[in-house]
């Protein structure tokens, strides 16, 4: 059996967010979060700079790190001046 791909960490997690559709105000981000082991937990990210928010749909199943880390990694995307085509961030807890 072979281990997890080279995009999971051996400690903490990656996080990926990958722009599906944008406007000036708000956008919509798939969200990968990588984990030790080949786990992987997949969400959908909504930002509006109108409104300052940030919501991740998907993650009532994940750790209250994983969701708070993403959450927060989030506002990179909101406090841009465009909206990133991808972000990629690994994080430890």
């Amino acid at each position: 059996m072979s281990g997890p791909g080279p995009e999971h960490p051996e400690a903490g997690a990656r996080f990926k967010f990958v722009r599906l559709e944008a406007s000036d105000t708000r956008a919509t981000y798939s969200l990968e979060v990588l984990l030790p082991e080949g786990q992987s937990r997949e969400g959908r990210l909504m930002l509006s700079r109108e409104f300052g928010t940030v919501v991740v749909e998907g993650a009532e199943t994940w750790t209250p790190w994983e969701a708070k880390t993403a959450s927060a990694l989030a506002r990179i995307l909101l406090k841009g001046g465009h909206w990133s085509r991808r972000l990629t961030r690994w994080k430890t807890d």
